[in-house]
């Protein structure tokens, strides 16, 4: 309690989004999202709040962020192209398929990204599946195996 006291005394002079980039390079997580909370316009405290959490490591609370956004009403490319990097590096496809779809059409400025995300999206899908493929392929082994072991107990029960 006291640190989070102490965070808000120490950046009330300037809590906005400059702010918490600022102490979130600094390493400061909990001073940056003090001042990100602080910030006014609420794009620009989702923009603040989701940089603190993606910075800090915390790639799932980077994607409630998001989502906490999207609820309240607070929507820009920018949080839809974050949302597009860190599912990627979750390798969640369908949460990066669904920014993607967001981002269709957004302009040349973030036409580059989407075509990046585009392709890694194609080359996930394929690594997902050849993932599920080696799965099913190996419960069938082991299925096989299994039933033979069986077989081979029960034909070696029955000679005795």
């Amino acid at each position: 309690m006291i640190p989070l006291l102490l965070a808000s005394v120490l950046v009330s002079a300037a809590p906005d989004l400059d702010t918490a980039i600022a102490l979130a390079r600094q390493g400061r997580f909990a001073e940056a999202l003090v001042a990100a909370d602080a910030e006014s316009d609420a794009v620009k405290r989702a923009q603040a709040r989701l940089y603190v959490r993606h910075h800090a490591g915390d790639l799932d609370g980077a994607l409630r962020e998001i989502a906490d956004a999207r609820a309240a009403g607070a929507d820009s490319p920018w949080l839809d192209e974050r949302e597009a990097f860190v599912a990627l590096s979750l390798r969640d496809l369908s949460r990066l398929r669904a920014a993607l779809e967001r981002l269709r059409g957004t302009g040349p400025d973030l036409a580059q990204a989407v075509a990046h995300y585009r392709a890694e999206a194609d080359a996930l899908a394929v690594t997902l599946e050849a993932r599920d493929r080696s799965v099913r392929h190996a419960r069938w082994v082991a299925l096989a195996f299994g039933l033979a072991a069986l077989a081979g107990g029960a034909w070696l029960s029955r000679r005795e």
